[in-house]
């Protein structure tokens, strides 16, 4: 095992990870916490400096922090909450897990995540009623809101970006399209906004819960929750949920594959 004091430079990398956004590691003295014991929000304990970037391991069960002392600590996080067996989740709890995946709260959405991973059998049939692929936008649509931007009326303007906001992703190709036009700077600038935003952090519910969601499949593991990722995966091209769902089945397809 590497040791956990090593030169910052060797952590240069920042990824992120919506289940556990504002979750510490470590408890009051330094040390990490048990699993299902991560508090909402707490400095990172256990570095002389302040933490400057975090990575996590690809199979999302070890986060690195890197600090400005030049050290880099690992820590474990992953584990189904609770001691021993725990009782299968009814229809009731699993709508509680659901809601709690969509909300602000990283820690309950952290284990609401584990919740699901120690009962694939009855979360995964659950997590297939709840989750579909990804649907492409309707084509005349967006070519209407695209061009709806340029309009000479404030609140046609308006409804254009909210509704291609609410497009996310899948409105993506449509507004760099427009830029490669050389639209007007005013459309520029609101393509521009648009985009900013889709590159910024994922803040809405729907969406968060899309991706802790994959992040439970890819935790079970099972071959029914891989079935239901590959089926998420076949969404469409450029929606956020149909990449979580690409890489989350790679993931586990090289984990999986044999040693050469």
């Amino acid at each position: 095992m590497l040791s956990p004091r090593v030169t910052l430079s060797l952590l240069a990398c920042f990824a992120f990870c919506p289940a556990l956004v504002g979750a510490p590691p470590t408890d009051g003295d330094g040390d990490p916490l048990p699993p299902g014991a991560v508090a909402r929000s707490r400095p990172v304990d256990g570095t002389d400096g302040k933490v400057a970037c975090v990575a996590f391991a690809p199979g999302g069960k070890v986060l690195a922090t890197g600090s400005n002392d030049t050290t880099v600590l690992f820590w474990g996080l992953a584990g189904p909450t609770g001691d021993g067996k725990q009782p299968a989740p009814g229809e009731k709890e699993l709508q509680s897990l659901w809601a709690d995946l969509a909300g602000e709260d990283a820690a309950k959405a952290y284990r609401a995540i584990w919740a699901l991973v120690a009962s694939p059998q009855q979360a995964v049939p659950f997590l297939r009623k709840h989750l579909k692929p990804a649907v492409p936008a309707d084509a005349q649509k967006l070519k209407q809101l695209l061009a709806d931007l340029d309009s000479p009326r404030f609140s046609v303007r308006e409804k254009a970006i909210q509704e291609l906001a609410k497009l996310g992703d899948l409105a993506e190709p449509g507004l760099r399209r427009v830029l490669e036009g050389k639209p007007s700077l005013e459309v520029r600038q609101r393509v521009e906004r648009l985009l900013e935003q889709l590159q910024g952090p994922v803040v809405t519910p729907d969406r968060l819960r899309e991706i802790r969601a994959v992040e439970a499949l890819e935790h079970m593991g099972t071959a029914e929750a891989r079935r239901l990722l590959k089926e998420l995966a076949a969404g469409a091209a450029g929606a956020r949920l149909t990449r979580e769902a690409t890489a989350a089945d790679a993931r586990l397809s090289a984990r999986s594959a044999p040693l050469k």
